[in-house]
């Protein structure tokens, strides 16, 4: 997972060299940006905590579709989910952390 924080950090960097940057480059800093601020807004509302449960299994559902589509033994199905979404966060942080480091 470091390295995938590093992929995040030097992203950023790397853009401001060469003005390399997709928009597909924001998405796991923004998915961190929700998961932390919808679950301080769920504990507002009931409604709100519902929705971001639902969001919340809509991506693990993608990403359990997804895992189904690539792996062989099905052995791979929990860990490969649990990878891919470590894997966005920490790319994620390093992102935003790389933003307030470097401006």
């Amino acid at each position: 997972m470091k390295q995938f924080y590093y992929y995040g950090y030097y992203k950023l960097i790397l853009f401001k060299e060469k003005k390399i940057l997709s928009k597909y480059n924001l998405v796991p800093s923004i998915f961190l940006a929700y998961l932390i601020i919808g679950a301080s807004l769920s504990l507002l509302n009931p409604t709100i905590l519902f929705l971001y449960k639902l969001s919340i299994a809509m991506y693990f559902f993608a990403v359990l579709f997804n895992t189904l589509a690539v792996i062989k033994y099905p052995a791979d199905i929990i860990p490969t989910i649990i990878a891919v979404f470590l894997g966005h966060v920490s790319y994620g942080w390093g992102f935003i952390v790389s933003a307030i480091k470097n401006g």
